[in-house]
């Protein structure tokens, strides 16, 4: 089965940068399409090396294994013409000298690809790790590198926080971004098509009413019934705090204190 961009993917695809900062609702397919592009990347370049990090080794192995699930899957002639040379949960080799690697921190090879997931919650639990992850690993990319950083919001301070405000600050004042600037990107939870429930089977409170009118005046964001019956069915779970953490509508309610 071939894989197909969802809306959010594509969107970002026209959209991207050397480096770029994605503040964004969770479930929205991220991680995959970066470990697409890896993959990619390392089967049609020799010596490319591509870091994975993530707040823990289980979440970065995952990662790695759906760059592996994709190339178990590629026809024999590309995965014959390019073999593994190395194959374990924490990295990828190919013969070209191409590789994927996965952890909590990064040291050694010169990236020139970088995925840091979940930098957020990294910069709210462990401060130090995610200062090394800025000065250490972040640092060790080329200037024509590659670097993706991706999260949900945790905390109204912390590395994540500072380029979130820095993304904002740049793209307020128009000027134009260097190689070494990172770009801003924000995808809403209204971007997920999995987000839908019957209208029939919730109640839409007037307060919520107000919300997504809020939505469509002050921010263009339109929404129809089925996706508001998700979201208030979701909101009663998670709280309204923790549902503008993890499925915000705007940049403005990641860091809502």
């Amino acid at each position: 089965v071939p894989f197909k961009r969802n809306a959010a993917q594509v969107h970002y695809s026209h959209r991207e940068w050397f480096r770029d900062t994605i503040l964004k609702s969770r479930k929205l397919g991220f991680s995959t399409f970066i470990s697409i592009r890896m993959l990619d990347g390392c089967m049609f370049a020799s010596n490319t090396t591509c870091g994975i990090i993530d707040q823990t080794l289980d979440d970065a192995t995952a990662k790695i294994a759906m760059a592996k699930f994709a190339y178990d899957r590629m026809p024999a002639s590309l995965r014959q013409g390019m073999p593994l040379t190395v194959n374990s949960q924490h990295e990828l080799q190919f013969a070209n000298g191409s590789k994927i690697v996965a952890g909590t921190s990064y040291r050694g090879d010169t990236p020139q690809m970088l995925h840091v997931s979940e930098y957020g919650p990294i910069s709210a639990k462990s401060p130090l790790v995610a200062k090394e992850i800025k000065t250490g690993t972040i640092e060790s990319v080329p200037i024509n590198g590659k670097i993706w950083v991706e999260s949900t919001a945790k905390g109204t301070s912390g590395e994540f926080y500072d380029l979130v405000n820095a993304g904002e600050q740049w793209k307020a004042s128009g000027q134009a971004l260097t190689q070494r600037d990172f770009k801003l990107h924000f995808y809403g939870w209204y971007m997920n098509p999995a987000n839908r429930l019957p209208i029939n089977l919730v109640h839409i409170p007037s307060d919520m009413r107000e919300y997504f009118e809020e939505l469509r005046v002050k921010h263009g964001i339109v929404t129809d019934g089925m996706q508001q019956a998700w979201y208030v069915k979701t909101r009663e779970f998670l709280g309204p705090d923790d549902m503008r953490s993890e499925h915000p509508s705007t940049p403005g309610e990641c860091f809502f204190a």
